[in-house]
């Protein structure tokens, strides 16, 4: 996400990227599954840093060189088909001095020789294809992508990688397909295998920010943001309200949370909370929402959720 440079220079912050233990894991096995010319699929949620992860692994490639990426995007719900990613193929694979042949199975022979010359030959590069918003490719044309790597060059196989990146939908159309299914490697970065778990968001909020946010500010964000996306523009929200009065820091009460936000976040029940008070769940649902007015009543729904979610963080009602 792009921030405004005259906020920035307010708060005197210039955002760095997070370079946590689950990022590093997440990009060291793709950086293998890519070296070891597999099949991958990268799943992850809408903003939940896949194009972040991508471009830190394209960089690598780079540095340390031996490597053809040919990186293809879809800029829409467009379906790309095997036919064009062969053409693209073949114009990277050649620098752009050959043609594709009309005739598919010319095609297909075209580009094994191509795939050949540049694995087996004298240049020993390795092939990846990398595909972004994957979860709009056809199943036919994922099934296909499989096929395509079993074209052989003097009896070799497997010439080249795939890294289909997509939201969690692209899982299950692979899924779908057993014959993939069984050749696919699958780096899922959802919080629920490791990726942006809260101590990870929590750790990305003060990469990203450092001092400007404290312990507490950084655990209340990550309390009601998921994912990089959704963190970064809540605290950019922030920035510029803070700007727009005239601070250039942050107060503890710019990131008080609302009852409401703090039981979502945790996942707590009326009943659970109702419990812990001794109140009825009517009364509990009534505070939460605001519709209650009793200061004491009010304090002890706070101390409960306070207590049951473990933590310090402010509670506004």
């Amino acid at each position: 996400m792009k921030f405004r440079s005259s906020i920035l220079a307010q708060f005197g912050v210039k955002p760095r990227d997070w370079r946590g233990s689950a990022f590093m894991r997440a990009a060291n096995n793709i950086l293998e599954g890519i070296e070891d010319g597999l099949f991958q699929a990268v799943i992850g949620e809408w903003g939940g840093g896949k194009k972040t992860l991508m471009a830190y692994v394209i960089d690598q490639l780079i540095k340390k060189g031996g490597h053809v990426v040919i990186y293809l995007k879809m800029l829409d719900d467009t379906r790309v088909t095997i036919g064009q990613i062969m053409n693209a193929m073949i114009a990277e694979l050649s620098d752009g001095g050959e043609r594709p042949y009309r005739d598919t199975f010319a095609k297909k022979m075209q580009l094994a020789k191509l795939l050949g010359i540049k694995v087996k030959g004298a240049e020993k590069r390795k092939v990846t294809v990398i595909i972004e918003q994957s979860q709009h490719l056809h199943g036919n044309t994922i099934r296909a992508l499989k096929e395509l790597r079993e074209l052989s060059f003097l009896g070799e196989t497997e010439l080249f990688g795939v890294v289909l990146i997509g939201h969690k939908s692209l899982r299950g159309k692979i899924m779908a397909l057993p014959d993939v299914a069984d050749r696919v490697e699958f780096e899922i970065l959802t919080e629920e295998y490791g990726w942006m778990n809260l101590e990870c968001r929590k750790e990305y909020l003060k990469a990203r920010f450092g001092k400007i946010l404290s312990d507490a500010m950084r655990e209340q964000v990550a309390l009601v943001c998921k994912t990089p996306l959704q963190m970064d523009r809540f605290v950019y929200e922030k920035m510029k309200e803070v700007f727009l009065r005239g601070d250039a820091r942050f107060k503890e009460e710019d990131f008080m949370l609302e009852l409401k936000e703090m039981v979502k976040a945790h996942g707590l029940s009326y009943q659970r909370i109702a419990e812990a008070t001794g109140y009825g769940k009517t009364t509990v649902a009534r505070v939460i929402n605001g519709e209650y007015y009793n200061p004491e009543t009010i304090a002890r729904v706070k101390n409960a959720i306070a207590r049951l979610t473990k933590t310090t963080v402010n509670l506004a009602g």
